[in-house]
């Protein structure tokens, strides 16, 4: 499947334009949720995105980057049948284990903690498991066909803007809160369903357990990498809130998501960019590939060091205006973390763009768990000393871990020269 240098333009300046577009939506609800359900109730939200996200890792099982690789290779229409319906038989799966699992242990989790864990807050916030599974973004970033993901998002993600701004009034409907941001995964999977079933009919085809079982051992070393990712994102959050309170986790979400928004358009931009240098190895060589990452590095990198520095001038004005006064913890966490996304997108070239499509898949898992047990040892004193600042210190010092490493690996492989 080639994937033109044009093409890969018109899939940036889509996603960036419509990415922009969804952007001024979660402008218009983060702050209204904040300000509507309270620190310490928005907070709790948050903390329990954080467990369910364990679940969406599983149920993913790396499929987001092994996925957009093998269709961007396959030769045929035939061929990307075969990966989409292994994946998505696969996914079914997985989700059928996780949640009887799921369930299985909120239920020890309600007789152990009682009325201290809430179970509605948590099944609510789940839909996004569902949403995940039926929601192919991985099928959609291997076809070039960008503008699909932001669009059905928009969509969905308006119709929740609609039903939060209509039903959510008061701090006690916090659960409509968590259900309607949640279902906005799902609304996009299913407006992705009807234009597959729609367009691209041919990839609906029965799967085989032989295509499934080699699915799962090529996605093994890229499930590995993802949960250690996790642990020192996602966990951290989680583990300030065991630690704290949801207050505590309240201020530090509120400069994260900040964070999160520079991250989202560098996110993008690797969607459109990963299938695309997948295609250059297989159609004209490594050496073209590397020589087009070298370019996007030097672009990719400074963008996001200015997208960094932007945050950090200007972060007590974003937070004020945003979410009003009272959030001076959150100015000083954003302006700490505000490095974050230089660092970031640096190991992303090297660890994703290079080591992935370039088959070093067991040498990055090791870097990622190596990462994740660093940030087990430092992220508990920290933050039982420091809160919401000990969470930040640890993942700079962590994500910058994983970029030296990344980088040191690559040169060290021969690859790149400099």
């Amino acid at each position: 499947m080639k994937i033109t240098f044009t093409k890969l333009t018109e899939n940036i300046t889509s996603l960036i334009s419509l990415k922009g577009a969804e952007y001024i939506l979660n402008f218009i609800l983060f702050p209204y949720l904040v300000r509507i359900l309270g620190v310490e109730r928005f907070g709790a939200i948050v903390f329990m995105q954080g467990l369910v996200q364990y679940s969406i890792i599983l149920v993913d099982y790396g499929f987001n980057l092994t996925g957009p690789r093998d269709i961007a290779r396959s030769a045929d229409k035939d061929s990307v049948a075969r990966v989409f319906s292994n994946i998505m038989t696969s996914k079914v799966l997985i989700f059928i284990v996780v949640t009887v699992f799921s369930f299985l242990l909120i239920r020890l989790f309600h007789m152990l903690l009682g009325n201290q864990f809430d179970e509605c807050l948590y099944w609510a916030v789940y839909l996004l498991v569902l949403g995940n599974v039926f929601f192919p973004v991985w099928f959609f970033q291997g076809i070039q066909q960008m503008r699909y993901i932001t669009i059905f998002n928009i969509i969905a993600r308006s119709i929740t803007v609609v039903l939060v701004f209509s039903f959510v009034r008061t701090p006690n409907d916090y659960l409509l809160a968590a259900l309607f941001q949640s279902a906005t995964l799902l609304l996009a999977g299913i407006f992705s369903m009807v234009i597959l079933k729609k367009n691209f009919s041919y990839i609906f085809v029965y799967p085989n357990i032989i295509g499934i079982k080699k699915t799962m051992i090529d996605g093994w070393h890229i499930f590995l990498s993802t949960i250690a990712i996790n642990v020192y994102t996602t966990t951290n959050t989680v583990i300030l809130g065991c630690l704290t309170n949801n207050t505590v986790v309240g201020y530090f979400s509120t400069a994260n998501k900040l964070i999160d928004c520079v991250k989202g358009v560098m996110f993008t931009l690797n969607q459109a960019v990963y299938p695309y240098v997948s295609s250059i190895i297989k159609k004209e060589g490594n050496n073209h590939a590397i020589k087009f990452i070298k370019k996007y590095l030097l672009y990719y990198s400074g963008a996001s060091f200015v997208g960094g520095a932007l945050l950090a001038i200007f972060s007590s004005f974003i937070i004020k205006i945003l979410f009003g006064d009272g959030y001076d913890e959150s100015i000083h966490i954003l302006q700490l973390m505000a490095c974050l996304p230089f660092i970031i997108s640096i190991s992303n070239v090297f660890g994703i763009q290079i080591m992935l499509n370039f088959g070093y898949q067991k040498a990055f898992s090791r870097i990622l768990v190596s990462a994740a047990l660093i940030d087990f040892f430092l992220v508990i004193p920290l933050a039982k000393i420091l809160h919401g600042y000990g969470i930040a210190i640890t993942m700079i010092l962590v994500e910058s871990f994983v970029t030296i490493c990344t980088i040191k690996c690559v040169l060290k492989s021969g690859l790149v020269r400099f």
